[in-house]
């Protein structure tokens, strides 16, 4: 009956995955299995020693138990369900509602825990009959060390330690912060020579940083972005290009969070849920705490079992308890769910707002060395709710990308990197922390544009102008160079401390994404491109850029690149080559390219 119950909610899981994306869209066949028959064993595992454990000592608090547990997880899988159902045929869910409406749901829930409370004197017949008393001894004994067993796996070590090179010792361990924002060209910024006030005060401590000009990101999404930021490598090495895409296998570990953590550091991210959180796109052992959630190892020990061998049935358990807990706490007025694609549609500052409250908040008890990595929605467009109001004063914004109101937004965005600043000192963290101030892609999800980047080294160290051309997977190699640790080999980026040459940088786009009133992700990715769409080389002041699915290859020309350079000696026949070789070095199937 439990299995029963289990291997519905998955089929059904996996019918709904065109609606609410789940990691199962991008398992095969066989790993879905895997799921489908671990996640009942562990949940066994847990719930059978305190059964027998309870026969032992009274009958009835025993049979109370098993049919209160049986209850709630068929009461929670088919509460699911119906919320999936109503929201793929009528887009309405339990979430759809603010006002009084929601209180509708727990009447619902009420009926279908009554119901599946009367239902389970079946499934507790079963195990009586199954599970005769003198068996009963010798069960709670296996199990029980079943349990231990996979405790002790837990505890014995880290799951890094497999996948994680011996990093060292490092010469200085300053504080790390990244204060980004979506879609911010560097055009805009009057560091970059932009007529307009923008942003006054990165302005002014772009005299005590390094300034990078011709700075360019991997990817046109900010979900590919934030991956390649934070793993030092391309995305097509780690294959998150969008959702559901997630880190697998070893790319679990390996990144600038992991490595920071093995160094002593406090991780942190703040960032939006589903498209950026790190965690939800599986990063693994790198932050504490990410958007309110205590993600330690200390607090997920169980889920660390799970990930060490079972990483995708670890991020399944994780998805399905987090909607059930969004969806209890709102029905019951604790908390709003909120529609995470609305929330970088259909920007509003108070967001922003919140997220750097709970930046100024960590301050107060923050243990230093600390990894902070921030990222803002308040830029991200095509319509603009800044705090600021400067050059939009008096107009209503009637057309999207509006400059005005765009320019305001980045006015917001200085501000908030200005209070941060501030409290920094007052909580005299400002001297040795590394400030990193970039964005995730161009405006309007532009590749041929430069973004900002600004790192500001404790003591004004290296403070100046870099004009050879770099990108986003650069940051993490750049950050460990500066506190004397070797980047690992699994990096693909350059530190930008170290004389760079001119090279090739490569750049990704999604491929055709859907939604219905919510999430937006690429439906059904399936080989050889999944959910790649767009694959770019750009070498100095020229791009050029293959459409997979269409097989249109054109060249362009990048926009306000600063310097010179020759660019006319990279041919279309170089960047294809350069193309091809660059995803076979990846295991991706190039055959149908050309």
């Amino acid at each position: 009956m439990l299995w029963m119950a289990v291997m519905i909610f998955w089929g059904m899981e996996w019918l709904f995955h065109m609606t609410k994306p789940s990691v199962l869209s991008v398992l095969s066949f066989t790993e879905n299995l895997t799921i489908l028959l671990l996640i009942p064993l562990l949940a066994l595992s847990a719930v059978l020693p305190v059964f027998f454990g309870l026969t032992l000592v009274n009958e009835r608090a025993s049979t109370l138990f098993i049919k209160l547990f049986w209850s709630a997880m068929v009461l929670m899988c088919s509460f699911l369900l119906i919320d999936n159902f109503t929201y793929t045929i009528f887009s309405i869910y339990s979430g759809s509602f603010q006002d009084w409406r929601r209180y509708i749901y727990i009447v619902v829930l009420a009926i279908l825990s009554i119901y599946w409370f009367r239902k389970s004197e079946t499934l507790f017949v079963f195990v009586s009959k199954e599970c005769s008393r003198p068996k009963r001894p010798l069960i709670f004994v296996v199990v029980i060390v079943l349990s231990a067993f996979m405790v002790g796996i837990s505890a014995k070590h880290e799951v890094t330690d497999n996948f994680l090179s011996n990093v060292g010792e490092p010469e200085k361990t300053p504080n790390i912060l990244i204060l980004s924002s979506d879609g911010i060209d560097a055009s805009h910024l009057p560091a970059y020579g932009y007529h307009r006030q923008t942003a006054p005060f990165i302005d002014k401590l772009k005299q005590n940083g390094l300034l990078v000009n011709n700075h360019f990101t991997n990817s046109a999404n900010t979900t590919a972005s934030v991956g390649a930021l934070l793993a030092g490598k391309y995305p097509t090495t780690t294959r998150v290009i969008f959702r559901p895409d997630i880190f697998r296998d070893a790319h679990r570990f390996q990144h600038l969070p992991g490595l920071l953590k093995k160094l002593g550091y406090n991780n942190y991210d703040i960032s939006a849920r589903f498209y950026v959180d790190p965690v939800d796109m599986n990063m693994r052992s790198g932050f504490d705490y990410a958007n309110g959630r205590d993600v330690s190892a200390r607090k997920q020990w169980a889920v660390n079992i799970l990930g060490f061998y079972w990483s995708d049935a670890a991020l399944f358990y994780e998805n399905v308890s987090a909607r059930i807990v969004e969806r209890l706490m709102h029905i019951f007025n604790l908390s709003d769910a909120e529609n995470v694609y609305l929330q970088v549609t259909h920007v509003d500052d108070h967001k922003d707002r919140t997220r750097i409250d709970n930046l100024l908040e960590l301050f107060e008890n923050i243990e230093p060395p600390f990894f902070i990595n921030t990222h803002l929605l308040g830029t991200h467009g095509a319509q603009f709710n800044p705090a600021k109001i400067q050059f939009s004063k008096g107009k209503e914004q009637q057309e999207n990308w509006d400059n005005d109101f765009y320019d305001d937004a980045i006015l917001t965005f200085d501000s908030y990197v200005q209070e941060v600043a501030e409290v920094l000192r007052e909580k005299d963290f400002y001297e040795d922390t590394i400030i990193v101030i970039t964005s995730d892609h161009a405006r309007g999800w532009v590749i041929s544009e430069p973004i900002p980047l600004l790192i500001a080294f404790p003591g004004a160290e290296h403070q100046g102008v870099l004009n050879t051309p770099s990108q986003r997977i650069d940051i993490a190699p750049t950050l460990l160079d500066y506190i004397g640790v070797a980047p690992p080999a699994w990096m693909e980026g350059n530190s930008l401390l170290q004389d760079l040459d001119n090279r090739f940088i490569f750049n990704t786009r999604r491929a055709e994404s859907a939604g219905k009133e919510g999430r937006r992700y690429v439906p059904f990715p399936r080989a050889p491109y999944y959910t790649l769409g767009e694959l770019s080389v750009s070498f100095c002041d020229r791009q050029y850029v293959w459409k997979l699915k269409e097989k249109e290859f054109f060249s362009q020309s990048i926009s306000n690149f600063i310097g010179e350079c020759e660019s006319s000696d990279f041919s279309e026949s170089e960047a294809k080559a350069a193309m091809k070789q660059h995803l076979n070095e990846r295991g991706w199937d190039t055959s149908e390219l050309w």
